[in-house]
């Protein structure tokens, strides 16, 4: 099935992401001893299942908060009237890590922030 908005893209991937994480939990957490599995891992810097979930909560929230009465098949509201590239550069970037997925549609590709706005934020 092609998901259709890139809102929806992003979330299907998360879903995938976080059910992987949530299967790394479970699988280590019987095995774990003292300084070892999921617990010792939040705390490494290094990848861990909890700071996957954690992004995957971040992530979720980006979407959410672009969505425009519960729908994200109108336009994000901070992108600009009449601009050229719906949707938004924020979902763009969170998109662009699954570029090579099949759903991935070439028109999500970041586009460069206008240099006006950069220098405002």
């Amino acid at each position: 099935m092609r998901v259709v908005t890139i809102g929806a893209f992003i979330l299907a991937r998360v879903d995938e992401d976080a059910f992987l994480a949530g299967l790394m939990v479970a699988r280590c957490a019987p095995r774990r001893g003292p300084g070892e599995g999921p617990a010792a891992w939040a705390g490494s810097g290094s990848w861990s299942p909890q700071r996957v979930l954690a992004l995957c909560t971040a992530r979720r929230l980006l979407v959410e908060s672009h969505r425009v009465s519960g729908r994200d098949a109108t336009p994000c509201p901070c992108a600009s009237a009449g601009s050229a590239y719906p949707p938004c550069h924020t979902l763009r970037a969170v998109a662009l890590e699954w570029a090579d997925h099949p759903d991935y549609r070439p028109e999500w590709r970041a586009h460069p922030v206008p240099l006006q706005a950069a220098r405002s934020a």
